[in-house]
């Protein structure tokens, strides 16, 4: 599940003996918006000329580094040159993402954790405080993740297709969507002529 206490507190009162795993989805995009945070009010404290190069670079700064090509990554390298005060803060949100990509059990992945927490005190960067507090609220959920490797992956995709649906169509009906989504993989019958 997503951060929601309400969603949280609803699942307990029915589903008291299951296990909550906050999906890693939502916790990249929580360390994500810490970043953009810190890209942003870096980017307010620079002068206009300066700012200009740094437009459309929003991309480079938020995909995993594993994600982009080549070129990019030439290009996400020449600007972490040219702008080294971003080079910590893009660092510190690689190394927690590596801390999903390569930790296979919980203690490990609470040991990365607290490295990483480590490393933002020996770096003195405060960007990623409300994300460590974050973090700290959900410690149990959060962590669950590692005990089996679930994620919502099947539950988002299907949602998608339902969305595709609704979208190609006008108008539908509860009934008649969950029909399309039920049934969106049995053809139809052969009509009568062929032409």
């Amino acid at each position: 599940m997503d951060m929601w206490q309400p969603y949280k507190d609803a699942v307990a009162d029915v589903l008291a003996d299951v296990p909550v795993v906050i999906d890693k989805f939502h916790i990249i995009k929580e360390l994500n918006k810490a970043l953009e945070e810190i890209r942003r009010t870096l980017r307010k404290n620079m002068e206009k000329e300066r700012c200009v190069s740094l437009k459309n670079m929003r991309f480079l700064f938020l995909t995993g580094g594993e994600n982009l090509t080549p070129r990019q990554f030439k290009q996400l390298d020449a600007l972490l040159e040219a702008y080294p005060q971003f080079k910590t803060p893009y660092y510190l949100k690689e190394a927690f993402r590596n801390i999903y990509q390569f930790a296979e059990t919980r203690e490990e992945a609470e040991k990365l954790y607290a490295d990483w927490v480590q490393a933002n005190e020996n770096e003195d960067c405060h960007a990623f405080d409300g994300f460590i507090s974050t973090v700290a609220n959900w410690h149990t959920e959060i962590f669950n993740y590692f005990d089996n490797h679930y994620t919502n992956v099947q539950t988002e995709s299907l949602n998608n297709i339902i969305r595709e649906i609704d979208r190609a169509g006008r108008g539908y009906t509860f009934p008649v969507l969950r029909a399309k989504v039920l049934y969106r993989h049995i053809t139809a019958k052969k009509g009568k002529f062929t032409f």
